[in-house]
């Protein structure tokens, strides 16, 4: 167990998978996973079974799928321009007195019908790590790094309520891979 408060348990497997249960989901991560999703659905298909019983679920609100992708750049602008060439969005030059081309630009979009729906947010960001040296550290403190970068986060799922005997999350995820894959990289193309 990595975390136990009232509200939210926390478990990892092997530094791959961290499994948590809260009062109103269940969720899995996986950490570099394969690109067919598959050992991370058969994870995820005997997690949600082990809680279906122990927990006595009867039904499921909302199923849902996020990926996560990243491309790192060498700096923000870089990572600023190849984003405004995807075309997504205008953005005029120069705009409210300020001749700089726009950073950290961001582009979201929602689809939903009838029992599915998709979130796609796509921006420039900054992944920080900082470490603090305790006091009386004598080595050389270790330096602190900026990975500037694209995100695409889309976040596919059911809507309504699901029996967890009408659910099989594998062919679930299956599917659900499939389908962001088909229709992901309409973001990523050049215009």
């Amino acid at each position: 167990m990595v975390q136990g408060q009232p509200g939210q348990t926390t478990f990892r497997l092997d530094n791959q998978y961290e499994f948590n249960i809260s009062l109103d989901r269940l969720w899995l991560v996986a950490r570099a996973p394969q690109p067919s999703l598959a050992a991370f659905a058969e994870q995820f298909e005997h997690f949600a079974s082990v809680c279906k019983h122990h927990l006595r679920i009867g039904e499921f609100s909302r199923v849902g799928l996020r990926h996560i992708l990243t491309r790192k750049y060498e700096s923000k602008e870089l990572a600023s321009a190849a984003f405004l060439g995807f075309g997504l969005i205008r953005a005029p030059q120069p705009c409210f007195g300020v001749t700089n081309r726009p950073i950290f630009p961001a582009y979201s979009l929602r689809w939903e019908d009838e029992g599915k729906g998709c979130l796609v947010n796509c921006r420039v960001e900054e992944r920080k790590f900082q470490l603090e040296v305790p006091f009386g550290w004598e080595s050389e403190a270790p330096t602190d790094k900026i990975e500037p970068m694209i995100t695409l986060d889309i976040d596919y799922y059911s809507m309504g309520r699901i029996g967890v005997d009408q659910m099989r999350f594998t062919d679930w995820i299956k599917q659900a891979v499939h389908i962001v894959r088909r229709d992901s990289s309409t973001f990523l193309e050049r215009k």
